[in-house]
């Protein structure tokens, strides 16, 4: 299998955006905090996500022969440390089909990133953020010949609870839907970002 099949899941672990049907609670964050606070939490996880992602590649690598497509699960926990301490705890589960002789792959994906006490510098600031209780993610993937073969599909769901060195706190609920088409070059985001309304649409050049 391609390594370019596997870090789509990867770059779907990379995007962040935040919502709630409660809303966040406690001090607000600016828009721009909020989009640079969530940026950090889930680059802490992306990572975790391209390595484990080969790591299911690998796996399915080597039970996969020349016929039939082959079925394919794996799962994934682990805990890692944060860049300014505290610590990030990951589950993860994929499952799809591979097929070896079109070199073509079909998976779906479901996890959560958990934050404990998860400290990230900013500025002159130290912002620390805790799961409350998860941010969870899922998505799915398709690709032949080791390219895109259909749009990938991301959605987040979940929350942080957050502190400032300044002596700011709050709750941050996250909820997003992307949608990321290599082949027409196009790439929605909506959602809502810790009481901050996201609707962005990204288009760049094929070929």
């Amino acid at each position: 299998m391609r390594k370019s099949m596997v870090l789509g899941v990867a770059l779907a672990l990379g995007v962040t955006a935040c919502g709630d049907s409660t809303g966040p609670t406690g001090d607000r964050l600016s828009r721009a905090e909020a989009l640079h606070l969530t940026t950090m939490v889930m680059a802490s996880s992306e990572g975790v996500g391209i390595s484990t992602s080969l790591e299911s590649s690998a796996s399915v690598s080597k039970t996969a022969a020349a016929g039939p497509p082959t079925s394919f699960s794996h799962t994934h926990e682990s805990t890692h440390p944060c860049p300014s301490g505290g610590q990030l705890a990951v589950t993860l589960a994929i499952s799809g089909t591979f097929d070896d002789d079109t070199h073509s792959l079909q998976a779906e994906l479901d996890g959560s990133h958990t934050h404990s006490s998860c400290a990230f510098p900013h500025n002159d600031l130290t912002l620390t953020v805790t799961g409350a209780p998860s941010i969870g993610f899922s998505a799915s993937i398709g690709a032949v010949n080791g390219e895109p073969s259909q749009p990938f599909t991301f959605s987040l769901d979940g929350a942080f609870r957050w502190e400032a060195s300044d002596g700011r706190s709050g709750t941050c609920p996250l909820e997003l839907d992307a949608v990321t088409d290599f082949i027409a070059g196009e790439r929605t985001v909506q959602g809502v970002v810790c009481g901050h309304a996201l609707d962005e649409r990204t288009t760049w050049t094929v070929g």
